[in-house]
């Protein structure tokens, strides 16, 4: 039996595309990947990055993807609708339909288009908590998902956070199946090269003894990279250690003036590095921080843990009950609080013995967390779903 399969998105995401390519290999599925715009294909403007921005990895490539429209903007969800929904489901002879989550015009399309055609939905979604902290609204957003999840037949679960998530608000555990958020792991689980990393140190200005603490994103105010300087700059009886903040944003200046002026000479700014050159700054690091205020999941920390870096990230971020395990893989701290982020890295930068612990268990751990394994769980969803 071949079940026919029409996954929507809002436009290519480099993080999801080895997903499709597994899924097109699958005998048992005859998969077509919609999508409402080109803009990563093509490239540009990225408010967040504050510069254009074109991916340098191949995001169509070895399996069926059609554009429904090419200039809907991702970042404007109302630009995002599908035109003709009910004639495209019919026509594609459509058993079943995977969406990324409830918040978007066309994903409400598809939600109530699909049971109208008695066509069987799976959703793949980064769940997120409410913040609000008025009880009337928390009991009515939580009455409205219980509605928009009744409407789906079974779910491709990206984490421990999502799980939790779902059955807070009734979804049966014989609904859920296991499909881990993941980056290209072919792409960066590749050992780098020790002369590409002593040419880069070389590049950045620092020396062979450095010990070198990554933060990798976009410079913004959510993503708290000033919170990584200042822990730097406690660690005045350590000025071997160094941090590289890789990215781009409109807070790149403020940060630049924060670390001449607190930490002078051990703050580097690269700017923004596209997909296959992010691995060759994995492996000059000892350690990576995420310290943003929110985050649904988090995957530059997939990214580096493939390169066996241990990990330390705020108690805000979607992914540190999955993969940021306190005495094994990292450690995690409260959002701001960069005394305990210096301490907790002055301990694993001065104990070589820990370091290598820690690697070890990330590249562990992270194994788990690649394509291979979501695209099983998106399989096993839509056979639940179906079945």
């Amino acid at each position: 039996m071949t079940v026919k399969v029409a996954v929507f998105l809002s436009h290519p995401i480099q993080y999801f595309s080895p997903i499709w390519r597994r899924l097109a290999k699958d005998k048992s599925l005859e998969v077509t990947v919609f999508y409402l715009s080109d803009s990563s294909i093509k490239g540009g403007f990225d408010p967040g990055f504050g510069r254009e921005i074109k991916w340098d990895v191949p995001l169509l490539k070895g399996y069926k993807s059609v554009f429904l429209k090419r200039n809907a903007n991702p970042a404007r969800r109302w630009s995002l609708y599908i035109p003709s929904l009910t004639a495209l489901l019919k026509e594609g002879g459509f058993q079943c339909v995977v969406i990324p989550g409830y918040s978007r015009p066309f994903e409400w399309q598809i939600l109530w288009t699909a049971r109208d055609l008695g066509i069987k939905v799976v959703m793949r979604g980064e769940f997120a908590p409410s913040f609000s902290e008025n009880p009337i609204k928390k009991w009515v957003r939580k009455k409205f998902l219980k509605v928009i999840y009744s409407r789906v037949d079974a779910f491709a679960v990206i984490g421990i956070e999502a799980r939790k998530h779902l059955g807070e608000h009734g979804v049966k555990a014989e609904k859920l199946f296991s499909s881990p958020y993941c980056v290209d792991s072919t792409l960066f689980s590749k050992k780098v090269k020790s002369e590409k990393v002593s040419a880069l140190r070389k590049k950045l200005g620092l020396n062979r003894q450095d010990k070198i603490v990554l933060f990798s994103g976009k410079l913004i105010t959510r993503k708290r990279p000033e919170t990584l300087i200042r822990a730097i700059a406690q660690m005045t009886d350590l000025s071997k250690v160094k941090a590289v903040l890789l990215g781009d944003g409109k807070l790149m200046p403020l940060l630049k003036q924060l670390a001449n002026q607190i930490a002078p000479g051990r703050i580097f700014f690269p700017g923004f590095v596209n997909q296959t050159q992010l691995g060759d700054y994995f492996g000059l690091a000892d350690a990576f921080v995420l310290p943003s205020e929110y985050e649904t999941w988090g995957l530059v920390i997939n990214e580096a843990m493939h390169h066996g870096l241990p990990v330390y990230a705020s108690d805000k971020i979607g992914c540190v009950k999955d993969l940021v395990l306190p005495g094994c893989t990292g450690e995690v701290f409260e959002v701001d609080d960069f005394k305990t982020l210096a301490e907790q890295l002055k301990r694993l930068l001065t104990d070589s013995n820990l370091s290598e612990k820690y690697s070890k268990n990330a590249i562990k751990v992270i194994q788990k967390h690649n394509p291979q394994e979501a695209a099983k769980g998106i399989q096993k969803a839509i056979f639940k779903a179906i079945e």
